[in-house]
């Protein structure tokens, strides 16, 4: 549904050049491409294919948003079918409208959220904003206001790409009156993790804010921002709780491709001490931080850790032991990826090593064709001065012939041969610094 009401998408990948993905993008599709998508990827049934537009809509709407549905109207977006794209949009919205008369305001709530949040942004944010946020709080419910807000919430959090600073806003003012709020329950806390989708933006609401919780941890781990890695190594310092020392460390590592060299040698000196914490929630959380940094460094620990608790077997049958078990099978499993991962890593490494070696012998071939001619001419060259010099001092050995002596014509002459020398000296040093390239990147 990413163009059900545009029709017009960015392609989502550089790659997509299969009928298949270039389905599964956003970007506009041949006729060809919708029919075949019909037929092989989708099998929508003729059915459906037939129905008039109008009844379309209507059909999607009354299911509560059926896939196969909800698949032609994307098809017949992308393909061109579709003359009116607003009018498609208004009409969902009216039907929705109309649904939310005789149905429960989360109903239509949902509907509406599932249809913005894959419209391009700027038309999604408004019907979000306008026609799900805003009517919450047209009822007089409190439950139903929540249920609703809920939905908001969730769109904002899940499925709508690329959301912007209105909507931000419109989160922390949502945030800011949850507070005087009995019925929140849970929806700060997810109002909170929806922040992590905005960058620096939600990065800026977190710090107006308590996110010293494992929701604002994870929030911030999200941001993708340096700063948030200073914050989260602070709040490490501070907090007495082992638990919370090994989310921030967690979030450390969901940061890792923004970290400092010192960051990932922090990490290396405090993820292995939580493998021996009392609390198996910890201990999964240290693992699950090992395994996100892609770091070979982790491998002997996690094995001298599963090593350790093979000794969980003479543990009576219980809750404890299966939860033993489940972070063992946890470090198991991140093991081998991080294995794989270092076997990646270093097949990689060869690929590039062997790049560069082939790089430097082409490099060495071509210094040595430019050193053996430049020798050539540097050793012409000095044959032909030594010529003008012997006739500069035996002038009676060349009778007949015009006078020898045009200093400035020798000067010139030497003047080359010096810049042959030069350039013949420069090219064996290269030509050395090049060899031992060579020798250094085979070992």
């Amino acid at each position: 549904l990413l163009t059900l009401i545009m029709g017009v998408g960015i392609l989502g990948s550089a790659n997509a050049d299969t009928i298949a993905e270039r389905v599964r993008g956003t970007a506009p599709l041949t006729a060809g491409d919708a029919d075949y998508a019909r037929e092989r990827i989708y099998n929508i049934s003729e059915e459906i294919r037939s129905m008039p537009e109008a009844a379309l809509v209507e059909e999607f709407m009354l299911s509560g948003g059926g896939m196969e549905l909800l698949q032609e109207l994307d098809l017949r977006a992308r393909s061109g079918r579709i003359e009116n794209l607003a009018s498609l949009t208004e009409k969902i919205i009216s039907h929705s409208n109309e649904l939310a008369k005789v149905e429960r305001p989360q109903r239509h709530a949902a509907i509406l959220s599932t249809v913005a949040a894959h419209l391009p942004p700027e038309l999604g944010e408004q019907i979000l904003i306008r026609e799900v946020l805003e009517r919450a709080e047209t009822y007089d419910h409190p439950a139903q206001r929540m249920l609703v807000r809920e939905e908001f919430v969730h769109a904002v959090r899940s499925y709508l790409r690329e959301p912007s600073s209105a909507m931000a806003d419109a989160l922390f003012e949502l945030y800011q009156t949850m507070g005087e709020d009995t019925e929140a329950h849970g929806l700060p806390s997810e109002i909170i993790m929806a922040f992590g989708r905005f960058a620096e933006l939600g990065l800026h609401y977190l710090k107006q804010i308590d996110w010293r919780n494992e929701h604002g941890i994870q929030a911030l781990a999200r941001t993708g921002q340096p700063e948030a890695a200073e914050m989260l190594w602070e709040f490490h310092g501070e907090t007495q709780s082992v638990s919370q020392r090994a989310l921030c460390l967690w979030g450390l590592a969901e940061l890792d491709h923004v970290l400092t060299e010192d960051f990932h040698t922090t990490l290396r000196e405090h993820l292995p001490a939580m493998l021996e914490a009392s609390s198996v929630t910890v201990q999964r959380r240290a693992i699950a931080a090992m395994r996100r940094t892609e770091d070979s460094y982790y491998i002997p620990y996690l094995e001298a850790y599963i090593e350790d608790e093979l000794g969980w077997d003479t543990l009576p049958e219980g809750r404890e032991r299966e939860l033993r078990e489940g972070v063992t099978d946890v470090a198991r499993d991140a093991v081998e990826q991080l294995q794989r991962d270092h076997a990646a890593e270093q097949e990689a490494l060869e690929e590039r090593r062997a790049e560069r070696i082939r790089l430097i012998e082409g490099n060495i071939t071509q210094m040595e064709m430019l050193l053996q001619a430049t020798q050539q001419q540097f050793e012409e060259q000095a044959a032909y001065v030594e010529e003008l010099q012997a006739r500069m001092e035996r002038p009676e050995d060349f009778p007949g012939q015009p006078h020898p002596v045009n200093r400035r014509y020798f000067d010139q002459q030497m003047w080359k041969l010096n810049g042959l020398a030069g350039r013949l000296g420069g090219f064996e040093r290269r030509l050395e610094n090049h060899r031992e390239m060579l020798e250094q990147a085979g070992d």
